[in-house]
């Protein structure tokens, strides 16, 4: 009977899955957004660098802003949350769209 607060403590902490959109005012940056059930930090990896870490508190959606996307291309992302002991990652994944022509 020990083993099974054990392995929910080791289960991720997601409870609504993270996800990424387009930010709707900068076609180059997209919002991460997710919930957790504990208190977070938060960050998320692509392939140019990170985001600086964001502050998730348990029960809420908290949002993560990534700057510098380039245009026309899927990109992959991290979203990497830690309570200091602990780290999980989700990936997820943004389309930006191509430049119009001239």
């Amino acid at each position: 009977m020990r083993l099974l607060p054990l392995v929910l403590a080791a289960c991720s902490p997601v409870l609504v899955p993270a996800e990424a959109r387009i930010n709707p005012t900068n076609p180059f940056s997209a919002l991460v957004t997710g919930t957790w059930d504990r208190d977070l930090e938060v960050w998320v990896e692509a392939e140019d660098g990170a985001t600086p870490p964001v502050e998730a508190r348990a029960g809420e959606e908290a949002e993560v802003l990534v700057l510098g996307l380039r245009e026309g291309r899927t990109h992959a992302l991290e979203v990497v949350a830690t309570d200091g002991d602990r780290t999980w990652s989700q990936p997820v994944e943004v389309h930006t769209e191509p430049l119009p022509e001239d």
